[in-house]
């Protein structure tokens, strides 16, 4: 593993050593370490999902308006992932890009993407990304996450798969539902 501070660059085959580097990369880098970002976008390709996991993870603790431009396209990819533990850590990564530039996150398409997650086939993701939206429309004044007869059945069915956590957060998102059909 190579880590100079005035180029920095890492690039390491374990994964202990990358979460080391981006520990130091998190707490070193400044706002204008557009080689921080060249690395994660790097390594959010990277064949090993644990790698592109925690490049998802560390550019969600990025709060740089100049570097977070940089990670939407890594970020768009990444939500379309194999592996459901990535697709799970950017939603997360979403909700926390919205804190810091709300018209970024809608300009891309990332509140659109998340509410297509909802009908992810594994419940991690699908209860997370509910966690996510939900916490992203406590700060937002306008409808973000509607829950309608179809994502209703989804929910249904991922609540007996999901985790007691995930189920508290469907069941919060359920309690808000209004039904539009008096049947």
């Amino acid at each position: 593993m190579k880590l100079v501070s005035s180029n920095l660059s890492i690039r390491a085959k374990s994964y202990g050593r990358s979460t080391s580097a981006y520990q130091k990369l998190i707490f070193g880098s400044t706002s204008n370490d557009h080689n921080s970002s060249y690395t994660m976008i790097w390594d959010s390709q990277d064949p090993n999902p644990l790698i592109r996991d925690l490049a998802v993870r560390t550019m969600g603790c990025i709060r740089a308006d100049k570097i977070i431009e940089y990670l939407c396209d890594p970020l768009q990819r990444c939500l379309k992932d194999d592996d459901p533990y990535v697709r799970k850590t950017v939603a997360i990564c979403v909700a926390k890009l919205y804190d810091i530039n709300v018209e970024l996150v809608e300009d891309k398409g990332f509140l659109n993407a998340l509410n297509d997650l909802i009908s992810d086939n594994n419940p991690m993701v699908a209860t997370n990304v509910v966690a996510d939206l939900a916490e992203i429309q406590e700060s937002s004044s306008r409808p973000i996450f509607e829950i309608t007869s179809h994502t209703l059945s989804k929910f249904l069915t991922a609540l007996n798969k999901c985790t007691e956590w995930g189920q508290v957060f469907i069941l919060d998102s359920l309690s808000k539902y209004k039904v539009d059909d008096a049947r």
